[in-house]
């Protein structure tokens, strides 16, 4: 089955796909061809990370233009998506980061210090890709990575089938009743 965002990029690629207007930051502005080719080049930063059909990929940050890219990346590699709420305490991310045991994250700029001071707890995290500015300073440079990774990945299609392994999303509850647990959707 084709990939939904690719099929939309091919029948209709200068029409509006996204707006990012949040306040305080610029206006981004993608046709579906720029959609398509930036989950294409964070779909392949993927891979060469190590990404595998079924594997959970953590993304967080505050709706965007990068995380819609990142949520059809991640499905583009028939990954798992894994939202972490941006506003949750450092040990709360920390349950769920090791909870739902993700292989890389893509957190926006200003959650990334959050990752930085967390990083010698988060043992099975291999790498955080960073967006929307540079990852925190003294950051080790091999475990969290710049959007330049991503800006020289290739623009096409993966080569893989969309949902090739992967479930689809694991939420996570609100812990009313103890500690968060993940909910995943196919």
């Amino acid at each position: 089955m084709p990939d939904i965002l690719t099929v939309y990029a091919a029948s209709q690629p200068d029409k509006p796909a996204v707006i990012d207007d949040r306040p305080g930051g610029p206006v981004t502005r993608w046709t579906y061809a720029e959609f398509e080719a930036e989950a294409n080049r964070l779909a392949h930063t993927l891979l060469s990370l190590g990404v595998t059909p079924g594997q959970n990929v953590i993304w967080c940050g505050p709706n965007s233009a990068h995380v819609m890219a990142a949520i059809s990346a991640i499905r583009k590699v028939g990954a798992v998506n894994v939202p972490l709420n941006y506003r949750l305490t450092p040990d709360e991310a920390l349950h769920v980061i090791g909870h739902c045991d993700a292989a890389v994250a893509y957190v926006d700029a200003e959650h990334a210090p959050m990752f930085a001071a967390l990083r010698d707890r988060l043992d099975r995290l291999r790498h955080v890709v960073v967006f929307g500015g540079p990852p925190p300073a003294g950051a080790d440079p091999g475990w969290m990575l710049g959007e330049d990774v991503v800006a020289a990945a290739p623009a096409g299609p993966p080569g893989m089938s969309a949902g090739s392994g992967g479930a689809g999303s694991m939420i996570y509850t609100s812990g009313t009743t103890g500690k968060p647990k993940g909910a995943v959707r196919s």
